[in-house]
């Protein structure tokens, strides 16, 4: 059981967030409207302040594809309580 105030905490850290980077938010948007299907590959980089970096990619399974659709309808439901 989720507990609400977990959800309402989460939710202001969420705003910050939003705010702080919103290319971001627009690039997850751009990409949950159609760009993201089973077989798209994801690469991530992430450089630290001194230049030091790490590189992964994976490529999207049904399987990926339906725990972020689960994720989205928990997202959705919580949001209209």
């Amino acid at each position: 059981m989720i507990n609400p105030m977990d959800i309402l905490k989460l939710k202001g850290m969420w705003q910050q967030f939003r705010d702080a980077h919103p290319k971001l938010v627009a690039f997850a948007k751009a990409v949950r409207n159609g760009y993201v299907k089973e077989g798209s590959v994801f690469d991530l980089t992430v450089t630290d302040p001194e230049g030091n970096s790490i590189r992964t990619n994976f490529r999207l399974s049904e399987s990926d594809l339906e725990l972020f659709r689960q994720l989205a309808e928990l997202v959705r439901g919580s949001s209209s309580n």
